[in-house]
């Protein structure tokens, strides 16, 4: 006997919404043109979903300046990450991104050696590119006639003076839905149906997706996201696959490292001894990779002279790694091609 899906799954006993409760929550951004626009009807909910969260994700990427030399925002969502997220497959997550990238909401580029990057695709954008053809074929039809085609006057309506009824466009054209009539001066009620007028419109505005403001924003959904940023950067799931490796244990203590100094809001973080802006630091420990930490615990493990902070000699590593990690690997090519003359 087959067993339906849902009796596998245990209820749970929640409250009822009362008042404004909804709105104490973190959501994420799905776009309702991707829901109401026909061009999108192909595309499965999980792939919609996905792109939502690609959403979320440019955002913290945008205020961590991540930006190519186009200006354009990326991301980095591997496909480990998609399958945590969405609780998939491998094969379910890799279709998802290539049914994204079918259509054109997201492009991928591949890095030899490094994490491959993704850019999200403003999917407003096809709207414009249609507006400016009917703007152009509306100026060329201006050029051949001389003026604009405007629509004949109904003269049925034109002639009608008992009842002048005119649609409500601004609080200065009217306050109310009636009119007067020009005969007897009764008043004119327009009937109109509540559930079927032009009034009622949830497209009011240009941002038809869902944003909570960053002052909405729970501190703990925000520390999640920015560590599961820094895995990212650093390929953390890439270097720590293999059980063989013996500095594990140090690359973990690196990431906990750099997540407490990005997560944890502070005036100051003291680098060599110097105060320094706390924005400052959590930008530069933002843009560190795997590159960064494997240089850092190199010059660990070849320091010989004893460290009574270890913390503080870390984060200061840590901090000077982009500008120093050129100069290294430079010192050490030099000294193995000339050290021994």
């Amino acid at each position: 006997m087959e067993i339906e899906r849902g009796s596998l799954m245990e209820r749970l006993e929640l409250e009822f919404y009362y008042g404004q409760e909804a709105e104490q929550f973190t959501f994420y951004r799905l776009p309702k043109a991707l829901i109401t626009d026909s061009r999108f009807k192909d595309i499965s909910n999980n792939a919609k979903l996905l792109y939502g969260l690609m959403l979320d994700r440019m955002g913290l990427s945008a205020r961590s300046g991540w930006f190519d030399e186009e200006n354009r925002v990326y991301i980095k969502y591997s496909v480990k990450s998609i399958m945590e997220d969405l609780n998939c497959s491998k094969m379910t997550a890799v279709g998802l991104l290539k049914e994204l990238q079918a259509i054109g909401l997201i492009d991928m580029v591949q890095r030899s050696g490094l994490a491959n990057i993704i850019y999200v695709k403003n999917f407003v954008s096809c709207d414009k590119t249609e507006e400016k053809g009917e703007v152009e074929a509306l100026d060329r039809s201006e050029n051949c006639t001389g003026q604009k085609d405007v629509p004949a006057e109904n003269d049925e309506d034109k002639n009608n003076t008992g009842t002048d009824i005119r649609p409500v466009h601004s609080k200065a054209q009217s306050d109310s839905k009636t009119g007067t009539g020009k005969e007897n001066g009764q008043p004119v009620v327009q009937k109109v149906d509540p559930n079927n007028n032009d009034f009622i419109n949830t497209d009011h505005s240009d941002n038809n997706h869902i944003i909570l403001s960053a002052e909405k924003m729970e501190p703990m959904d925000e520390t999640t996201a920015y560590m599961e940023l820094i895995r990212e950067n650093i390929d953390y799931d890439i270097m720590m696959s293999s059980t063989q490796w013996s500095d594990r244990d140090m690359y973990e203590e690196l990431y906990q490292l750099i997540c407490d100094v990005v997560c944890v809001p502070r005036k100051t973080i003291r680098i060599g001894g110097e105060d320094y802006p706390y924005n400052l630091v959590k930008g530069k420990f933002l843009k560190l990779n795997s590159s960064h930490l494997e240089y850092v615990i190199g010059c660990m493990k070849k320091n010989t002279t004893k460290v009574s902070n270890i913390r503080a000699y870390l984060i200061t590593a840590l901090y000077n790694a982009p500008n120093t990690i050129s100069n290294y690997y430079t010192a050490e090519v030099n000294h193995d091609m000339y050290g021994s003359y």
